[in-house]
């Protein structure tokens, strides 16, 4: 699961680096979490955020950039990406593994700790 990880963080970083050193998102993104158009301009870094508002046909490797949203019943209003994506599904991966592995070496059988 490590290389997940890796690859999330690598295809962010090309995302990135391809649009100016910040990560797109665009105005349809924005505006399907509710954020209204008073608040972001196209072309304009989104308030305080990593985010550069772009159209997505001015936006290199569109595909990797901030296009993921969490459902409408999810109260909580967030884009991600697929690079996102992978890093998470990599760190947890990698948490189950080492909590796996971390019970298996250390099993209690008949009171004394085996290796």
């Amino acid at each position: 699961m490590f290389w997940l990880l890796g690859l999330g963080l690598l295809l962010n970083f090309l995302v990135i680096s391809l649009n100016g050193g910040w990560m797109p998102i665009s105005p349809q993104t924005l505006e399907s979490q509710g954020v209204s158009s008073n608040y972001w301009q196209v072309g304009s870094r989104y308030r305080f955020s990593k985010d550069i508002v772009l159209e997505k046909e001015n936006t290199t490797l569109w595909i990797l950039s901030d296009i993921l949203t969490l459902p409408l019943w999810i109260p909580y209003r967030v884009a991600f990406s697929i690079g996102d994506t992978l890093i998470a599904v990599g760190v947890i991966g990698f948490f189950l593994r080492n909590e796996k592995a971390g019970q298996e070496k250390w099993k209690v059988t008949s009171g004394e700790l085996l290796k």
